[in-house]
């Protein structure tokens, strides 16, 4: 597994040809093929994409077209590195000293987890997290010698209003605080060193025995919460005068089921005074990514933000 990882990194790392684009907000839709169940009665899709338009037509029971103008379109015939390809822009705005956050939203059975995490054992199918990881630690490699970054992991669920460090096999409720000193953060969470992309699969793996799952009508194993893989990736030019410049920035991906605005215990109250759940959904899965991004450390420059969604 260790040559599969270091294979993986020099693989997916390799080309530096990226064009980072200046957007702050862009949303991609990756549609997944149909599963066995589907294909087996026949069930017909409800969308039609035009991935050279990026245009997403929904087509409901009643034969209504609503169409759909996105930023990209990945569609079910592409690879784990295809979709990856649509977000690496993020990770190289983070290699960069930007925070960036990627959001991957759906249904139960749409495919996040496989998007975000993959297979953990075949690096052909290494999800959004794990190449990642290798796209980071491939730019350590190439990196000038004065140079020198610390690359640190954490993981946090959100389950029915309680947060969770999933990196710890005890559950234990965390609580997020606010100082002067450092913002927003959740007191008493881990950040654990990390030094390969084999460091970052070991600790998902621990992450998954630790997360909430239960049983759906769409998957026999489902981890409906809210989760945030968050790397930070801190960077010290020692070629400076004087002391090293250091500067901070983290590459945030979160997994939001569509039903994560029903795991507040205040869910009635907030969705009376935001709307209809599918425009609370909206609001709370923001709210979440903006309130765990205000969070900053000593030290930290904070040039710009990205999200996909």
């Amino acid at each position: 597994m260790a040559a599969a990882g270091a294979a993986a990194e020099a693989t997916i790392a390799g080309d530096d040809r990226v064009d980072v684009n200046p957007l702050h907000f862009g949303v991609v839709l990756r549609c997944r093929p149909p599963n066995r169940r589907e294909a087996e009665v026949g069930l017909p899709s409800n969308v039609r994409l035009d991935t050279e338009a990026n245009m997403v037509t929904h087509v409901a029971e009643d034969g209504k077209e609503r169409e759909f103008q996105v930023d990209r379109v990945v569609g079910p015939e592409a690879t784990q590195a295809d979709a990856h390809e649509a977000i690496r822009p993020v990770v190289q705005q983070a290699l960069m000293g930007y925070d960036g956050c990627v959001v991957v939203y759906g249904e139960t059975g749409s495919g996040k987890n496989h998007t975000l995490i993959g297979d953990l054992e075949n690096p052909e199918l290494f999800g959004m997290v794990l190449r990642a990881a290798c796209d980071v630690f491939g730019h350590i490699k190439t990196a000038a010698d004065t140079c020198r970054y610390s690359i640190a992991l954490s993981v946090v669920e959100m389950h029915r209003g309680a947060v969770q460090d999933l990196l710890r096999t005890e559950r234990t409720h965390l609580r997020v605080r606010e100082s002067p000193e450092t913002g927003v953060f959740v007191q008493g969470l881990s950040h654990t060193i990390v030094h390969n992309t084999n460091d970052v699969r070991e600790l998902i793996r621990v992450a998954h025995r630790n997360e909430v799952v239960e049983t759906t009508r769409m998957s026999r194993r489902s981890a409906n919460t809210c989760v945030f893989y968050d790397l930070t990736i801190e960077r010290a030019d020692l070629a400076r005068e004087g002391e090293p410049l250091v500067t901070c920035s983290q590459l945030r991906f979160v997994r939001m089921p569509v039903s994560c605005e029903q795991t507040s215990p205040r869910y009635d109250t907030m969705t009376r005074f935001c709307g209809e759940p599918a425009e609370f959904c909206f609001l709370f899965c923001f709210g979440l990514v903006f309130f765990f991004s205000l969070n900053s450390t000593p030290n930290r420059q904070v040039m710009d933000s990205r999200v996909d969604f």
